[in-house]
Formats: C-alpha cells, structure tokens, sequence
C-alpha cells in the first residue's frame, strides 16, 4: 500500500493563568471600582521532560501542519519510521502504541491504516516512554508511544475549524472540527476529520539468485510506481461527568470511514544465465472500504487524598472489505509466453476486542506508594481470502490459493508496583513491579483445518532508582523485560500474492519474542539528558525471504530468528539559548548485532550507526518559524539486512491574528526531494536491494479558527466547585 503525508495541525495555546474580578470597597466613598481581569498567555515548549518519559507539545510545532499521526510520529525525538509504517524507538524496533492510554490491538497495515485516518490536529500530546512501569502492559519491546488527542479545556461553547491543502504531485485537502461544551459538572466533546489526498512511490527492487558457491544463476529487476487515492472520515465524542469532588465517570466512541483505490504497474526483468531472458508485466488494481468503531467508558473515585480506584471498559470493532485484481502478461527472447496468470479476490476482515481494566492506588505516610491493577482483554479474528483464476475465458474458484483463518486471543493480567521516596533526604527514590501476563491463543485455517493453541505465562519485572545529587545534577538507573507477541496476521499460514511468483505467508509456530532492557541516565539542569542504553532480545520476530532459483519464486516468512543485542548512547538537549529560540537536539550512537540460523546456516549482522534529530523553533511576536531535521545513518534491520542512510528536512511557519483566534501555517517537507528508503539484504541464495521513494516533497497551507468563550470569562468561578470541573 502507498504511504501518503495527510492531515492539518495547528498551534494549541494554553491559558497559564486568570485574575477574578475584583471588587475594591474605600473607605471614604460607596462607589465601587472593579479592576480589569488580566489574561497571561504562554505557549508551551515543544519537548518536555518527566519521570520515565518525554512529552511533545504538538499543537507547539509550526510545521507540523498537512500531517497525520503516522506523519507526526516521524517527527518524534528518537523515533523513525520506515518505509512499511514499521516504528522503532531509540533504535530498537517493537513499539507498542496506545491512544490515551488504551491498547489499539492493531498490527502491521491494519495498525498503519488506522494511524494514518488520525489528523495530527486531533494530538494534542506524545508521551515517549522507553522503559515502562509494571502498571503498563508489556507488550512492546522497545517501549510505549502514548497519544494523548486533545480536548478543549475552556469553559462553555468552544470549536477549532482547520482546513489544510497540500500540493505535490498529487494534490490533498485535509479538514478538522474540533468542538467542546464543558459548563458545570459536564463536558461534552466532539471531533470531525475529513481527508481527501493521493499519493505515490516510486520502487525499485533488484535481486541476484545465487548456487550454493555464490555463483549468479539468474537475475531480476522490478520497477513500478504506484498510486493510491483514499478518502477518509473520522469521527470522535464524548461525555465527561463530575459527579462530586471525589467521583468522575465517562464514556467515549470514535468511528473511521475510509475508502481507497490503488493501481500499480510492476515491470520484471528476469534474466536466465543458461535460459534466456523474460520480460514481465504485471497490472494490479486494489480497492478497499475499512470501517472502525470503538467504545469507552471509565469511572474515577477517589476514597480519600491518598487512595483512588480507576476502571475502564473498551470495545473495538475494526472490519475491511478488500478486492483485489492481478493480471500479469509475459514475453521471453521476444515471444509471448502462453498461460499468463489472472486472479481477483476478496479479503474481508472482521477484529472485535473487549477489554476492561482496574487499578487502585494508596498512598501511605511513610512515603512509600502501592499501585495494584487487573486487565482483561479477548481478541477475535475472522479473515478470509476467496481467489478466482481466470482459465479458458471464465472465472474459476482456487482452492490452492482461497482461505479462511479463525483466531482468538485472550490476555489476562496482575501487577503490583511499589514506589518509596525517603524522606529524610528527599535524594533518593526507588520503584520496584511485577507485572504477570497468561496469553492464550488459539487458531484455525479452516480450509484445511490446521489449528494452532498456545498458553503462555510470564513475568515482567521492572526497577527503578533516582539520586538527585544537586539541584542540578540527577541520575536514574531502570530495568525491565518485556514482551512482542506476534500478531494474528504473522500467524496466519496463508499466502498473500503481490505477483504470481512473489508472496507473503503466515507461520503458526511463531514465538513471542523477549527483551532485557537497562538503562543509566544523567539529567543536567533538566536540559542535558544522556542515556546509556543496554539491551538483549531473544526469539527475535524477522521476516525471512525464501527464493527458489530454478523458478525465480520467493515468498517472505517470518520466523524466530536468534538473538538481537545492542547498546546505545544518546545526548538530548531541550531548552532555550535565547528566549526567543527554542532548541531540542538528540544524537545517538548504537551498535547492533543479530545473530542466528537459516536453513541450518549460520548468518550475522553486526554494524554501528548513528542517528540525529533536530528541532529549531524561532518565535517573533506573532510569526513563529521552526526547522526540523532527521538524519539516520546506514543501520541492521534484520539479520540479513541492512537500512541505508537518509535524511529528512522540514520547515513550517505560522501566523496569528485576532487575538490568536486565527493562525495560518506553511509547510515544505524534503524541499530538495533527497529522502528515500533504500535497504539490502544478503541470505544464503538471495541478494536484493530495494529503493523506495515517496512523494515527500510537498508545500501544505492551512488555516486555523478558534471560536466561542473568551479566556476572560473562564475564571474559576463555577457554582458547583473549581475542584470537581478540574477532573472532567
């Protein structure tokens, strides 16, 4: 599927402070004299940092404007994304992402659809966590990326109105609406986002079939430029209701509509050392329809200041209609090669999730913090695949290629979490948790009935200890396993044709993979941050390609593939040289090293890389200009291949009117068109090399309004206490 840039962001402002009304009484006079409320405004910082995490300011980037959450990502301090939508974290791969805390289940294109129909106008905050506490599920194994979406927290009737258009070679618009009613104990919140954009991708794949002594057997070269047209709606909303000082409750629902059309012409060449050469054309057309809907409900209750119980319930429902069109004609030495391959098929999907969590905490009056919690969660997957082969003028069904994969998956969950911060010091503090996971699994490939069960029990510990030396100077020291379970989709033995001899297939014997993960850092001023990271992964989840050079057939196949260890070491900066320059900088070097077996033949893949992002944010008045930058060095991907370098450039600017109820944002991503995606791989029969380049060079312009109550007459003066409208 073609990756596309999509939606609007917009400066988010947060009002600091608000001076009541006051009322003066003299002493020699009845007149009363009422001084003006003063309203202080101050944008926030774009990067902050807290304990155990670091949080982006979105709405605080200017460029970010004609990006979705996808997009958004990629702009994170130590985060990249790859070509496939695939995100790593510090250079580790296997990040779990949440939306407001909240697990989306999702995996693979199904977790990348559903990020890119979320505008970046819609975030409000991303929480980058890299070494999570026992509360937090230990999926992930590199971390969690937390989205916080945004709501209006001014009192009354209030809305933000975006609409952004970006021009490339394929024009997009994007539009959101934010609205928001909060007045005594209820809130009440909705948002709307509307895309509809194109984009394309130019790729090239070169690959060298080789005999067992490295000779060269056969040759090809792909080429293809595809393009994508989708459209996409989103919607959200919401109700939050102070019951007292002590009890909150709510319920959300959200629902995707999003339609797309893809088209794609691949040319082969494959040339035959002994055999001749064969000129291949392959025409593709794919349209699909996904509609998702999910609902959330929570209460909060506070038994006193320190004890407070927290529940949550969610359902999910993700489904997909997919057609799909492949046709490819065929020529050898100038000759047209009779008995050309044709297939149509239909590829619904159907994903229902229930989950429900509780946690209680208590505060006790040694200093020392208990947290405790349960969660719950079932999965269950109904995926189909029906093919047609067009023989002899008709439409024939294809049992060798047609299939219907049933799967469950059930996750139950216990932790406890203590935190103890000594008090006669107030130096140190320290956090011990295990959390204990049972995940059961259980699938079916109907059409030929092979079924798979799984019952895994583990443990995840995590440890955490601080030493603030000076005001200046604090360190921390943290450990923790975790866990990537593979998704249903790798589960699945089933083949997915993306040309009559190319395919991607499911293995059931999958294993969840397992990571150790230490880390030691120093804080400077609550600026300078350097980590040293230290990391070890077992059963590592790869993609294996499997060629066949006789037919020039491969497929792709994950496995378990040995073991993955690096180490890493970041410098971070995130502060002020002048007040009107905000910088945040993070530069990272890393070793990496993956070993392990295919076909009972050892492989290796050992190398360094480095890795920077750069963030220059320059503020005048009313303009607002920033530059953001990511460069990532040649890195090991896999235990066979390797990422090639690039880099990304962006710049943005905004301007405020009208009290800052209007704002307009331009944005220029890769003005010099120099990104690309570019990997190698080398296995035991297979060499290829793979060059992806995206439509990134864009200009976007978008327009902000923000309406309804003024920040003056959102003082703390409810009827019904500034404490319970404080919880909604």
């Amino acid at each position: 599927m073609v990756r596309v840039s999509g939606s609007a962001a917009v400066l988010f402002f947060l009002a600091v402070g608000n001076v009541g009304a006051q009322v003066v009484q003299k002493t020699d006079t009845s007149k009363v004299k009422a001084l003006k409320e003063v309203s202080i405004k101050a944008q926030k910082s774009v990067t902050e940092t807290a304990p155990g995490k670091t949080i982006v300011n979105v709405q605080s980037m200017a460029g970010n404007t004609g990006k979705n959450l996808l997009d958004l990502l990629r702009r994170m301090p130590g985060i990249t994304v790859d070509a496939q939508g695939n995100i790593s974290m510090a250079g580790k791969q296997g990040v779990l992402v949440t939306i407001d805390g909240r697990q989306t289940y999702l995996g693979g294109e199904d977790l990348t659809s559903y990020m890119q129909s979320i505008t970046a106008e819609d975030v409000a905050q991303v929480e980058l966590i890299t070494q999570p506490a026992a509360h937090f599920d230990a999926e992930g194994n590199s971390g969690i990326v937390n989205i916080k979406l945004r709501k209006i927290k001014k009192r009354g009737f209030n809305g933000i109105a975006t609409t952004a258009h970006t021009f490339s070679k394929l024009y997009g618009n994007f539009n959101t609406l934010l609205l928001n009613y909060r007045v005594n104990k209820l809130n009440y919140y909705a948002s709307i986002n509307y895309q509809d954009a194109a984009g394309t991708v130019d790729w090239t794949n070169d690959m060298k079939f080789t005999g067992a002594s490295g000779e060269i057997l056969s040759r090809s070269a792909m080429h293809s430029v595809p393009v994508e047209k989708f459209e996409k709606w989103n919607l959200r909303g919401g109700a939050d209701y102070s019951y007292d000082i002590n009890t909150t409750m709510g319920i959300g629902v959200t629902g995707a509509y999003y339609t797309n059309k893809m088209h794609s012409v691949i040319n082969t060449t494959n040339e035959d050392i002994a055999g001749g050469t064969t000129l291949m054309t392959r025409n593709t057309n794919e349209a699909s329809l996904r509609r998702n809907g999910a609902v959330n409900a929570y209460l909060k209750h506070a038994f006193s200041k320190q004890a407070e119980l927290n529940i949550s319930l969610d359902y999910l429902l993700f489904t997909r209609k997919m057609s799909q069109h492949l046709a490819t004609d065929a020529t050898k030495d100038g000759q047209q090669l009779p008995g050309q391959l044709a297939l149509r098929s239909q590829l619904p999907i159907n994903i229902q999730i229930w989950s429900g969590k509780a946690d209680y905490s208590l505060a006790l009056a040694n200093g020392l913090k208990i947290e405790s919690g349960a969660k719950f969660s079932h999965v269950a997957v109904d995926n189909s695949g029906l093919y047609e082969t067009y023989i002899n003028g008709s439409w024939l069904y294809d049992s060798s290629r047609t299939n219907h994969f049933l799967y469950d998956e059930n996750i139950s969950a216990l932790y406890i979490n203590a935190t103890r911060r000594l008090r006669n010091t107030g130096r140190w503090e320290g956090q011990l948790g295990l959390r204990g996971e049972l995940a059961q699994l259980r699938g079916m490939q109907q059409a030929t009935k092979e079924e798979f069960t799984r019952r895994m029990p583990a443990l995840f510990p995590t440890a955490y200890l601080s030493y603030k030396a000076d005001s200046n100077n604090s360190f921390e020291l943290s450990y923790g396993r975790r866990v990537e379970r593979p998704h249903y989709s790798m589960l699945n033995p089933f083949n997915y044709y993306t040309f009559y001899n190319t395919y991607q297939k499911g293995n059931p014997g999958l294993l969840p993979q397992y990571s150790h993960d230490v880390q030691l850092k120093h804080t400077y001023k609550d600026k300078l941050t350097t980590t040293l990271d230290v990391s070890a992964v077992t059963d590592n989840l790869s993609n294996v390609v499997v060629a066949d050079a006789a037919t020039q057939t491969t497929y792709g196949i994950p496995v378990n593939f040995g073991t993955t260890k690096m180490a890493s070491l970041s410098v971070g900066y995130n502060g002020k040289p002048y007040p009107w320059w905000d910088l945040v900088v993070t530069v990272q070097g890393m070793y990496s090293s993956q070993s392990g077996l295919i076909n009972n033949n050892p492989v290796a893949n050992a190398a360094p890389a480095a890795a920077v992002w750069l963030n220059n944010q320059f503020t005048a008045g009313k303009w607002t200009v920033d530059c953001w930058v990511n460069y990532n060095s040649t890195a090991v991907s896999s235990p066979v291949s390797r990422d090639r370098q690039n880099l990304f450039l962006s710049f943005g600017a905004l301007r405020k009117w009208w009290h800052d109820t209007l704002t307009a944002k331009l944005a220029t991503d890769d003005p010099f068109y120099s990104y690309r995606n570019a990997s190698e791989s080398a296995q035991p029969g297979l060499y290829s090399r793979s060059t992806l380049k995206p439509n990134s060079r864009t200009a976007t312009l978008s327009l902000t309004w923000s309406f309804g109550a003024r920040a003056e007459n959102n003082t703390a003066r409810e009827s019904n206490g500034p404490e319970e409208v404080k919880r909604l």
